[in-house]
């Protein structure tokens, strides 16, 4: 088909997808809980002749055609977040758009098989805290597949800047070669008093989490190093604890990354060191809990390139947004060890949100996403 006939073909079949994205949604849960999940995106590729490998909580679809032995993978995230505060499991974060943005492209390829070689769909748990990638890797996603390339296109809604009704994508392109080496940790601060005035000055886990913050400066030294600290809260646990003790507890959640193999675990020791120093100078017992250890991401340049070609002759320079050296936190980075691969951002360039108020995703961007991820197979794939 043509531009013009595949456009043609995404309006005539938008509301058919529209409703399985309601499925999806019905279905949302988060981490590796996605049994459900794949049990739609598994009955809409049988149907559509797609081979299936199935993870149980992940999936992967297999199309082939011609003789070519050339290979590539397009992945979306499939799992929700869950917001326990208000004993809520919900998108809201993209990946209800992103799945159905690949299942509509697998449509299209199957009926059309303009493309030479083997195409999967893969469909990733547990994108949002870090484990989906591993859990497909230690599945043997790898042994069962071989990919020339991957490419994941993640959605983001932060510009109400009217621009001719278009969406625009982005790219990161890095100049440097090295990646980085990051972890995400969280700690949890406690303590116990039955003296009112030693909550507040020896026995506090906020005030400790505190002194924590304004310490953790001098864990990171030189220019290649980064440290954010972030998202400090304080709860009470207990108001009828043993001999009438008042329970406070502090969680503090922290991020370092850099490219310095040397200078990232001094940093990390170093970090160590201040939380195990105040927690025993405030009398607080603390918990670590590691939510991501890895390289962050960093596309690969090759992969980066003929992305770039694509999004140009497909959707023209005007909407197309390089960003130089942006580090991207995410589990996609596994992969590299595999394959080169790439993460390309669709962001809403005009002034229609991506969501609605109540973070349900929105179908207008539906079309742009559908036609990178058909035109991203159909290039790569000649």
């Amino acid at each position: 088909m043509n531009k013009e006939a595949q456009q043609l073909y995404i309006k005539n079949n938008l509301q058919n997808w529209i409703s399985v994205l309601k499925q999806l949604n019905k279905a949302a849960n988060f981490g590796l809980m996605q049994e459900k999940t794949v049990q739609i995106i598994k009955g809409f590729l049988a149907r559509i002749g797609f081979e299936i490998i199935d993870f149980n909580n992940g999936i992967i679809g297999v199309l082939k055609h011609g003789n070519s032995s050339r290979k590539l993978g397009l992945l979306a995230g499939i799992d929700a977040n869950n917001f326990e505060e208000l004993n809520l499991v919900k998108h809201a974060c993209g990946h209800d758009g992103e799945t159905i943005m690949l299942l509509a492209a697998c449509q299209y390829l199957s009926e059309t098989r303009n493309f030479n070689g083997t195409f999967y769909a893969i469909f990733q748990p547990s994108q949002i805290n870090f484990k989906g990638a591993k859990y497909l890797i230690d599945q043997g996603m790898f042994n069962k597949i071989n990919l020339d390339g991957l490419f994941s296109l993640k959605l983001i809604d932060i510009n109400r800047t009217p621009n001719s009704g278009f969406s625009n994508f982005i790219i990161f392109d890095n100049k440097s070669k090295n990646d980085f080496k990051s972890a995400t940790l969280n700690y949890q601060f406690f303590a116990s008093t039955s003296n009112v005035n030693a909550k507040i000055r020896k026995s506090n886990p906020l005030i400790c989490a505190s002194n924590i913050i304004l310490n953790l400066s001098s864990a990171c030294y030189g220019s290649d190093a980064i440290l954010n600290v972030a998202n400090l809260t304080i709860d009470n646990l207990s108001t009828n604890a043993f001999n009438n003790d008042y329970y406070l507890s502090a969680s503090l959640q922290l991020s370092i990354s850099c490219e310095d193999d040397l200078v990232y675990e001094a940093s990390l020791k170093r970090i160590k060191e201040i939380i195990i120093n105040y927690a025993n100078i405030f009398n607080c017992a603390f918990k670590e809990n590691l939510i991501q250890d890895s390289y962050n991401l960093r596309n690969n340049i090759k992969a980066i390139s003929f992305a770039n070609r694509v999004l140009i002759n497909c959707f023209g320079q005007q909407n197309i947004k390089v960003i130089q050296d942006l580090v991207y936190k995410s589990d996609f980075s596994l992969y590299r060890k595999f394959t080169r691969s790439a993460i390309i951002f669709l962001e809403n360039a005009n002034s229609i949100p991506m969501f609605d108020k109540d973070f349900y995703f929105l179908e207008n961007q539906l079309p742009y996403g559908i036609s990178f991820n058909i035109e991203m197979v159909e290039n790569f794939l000649k």
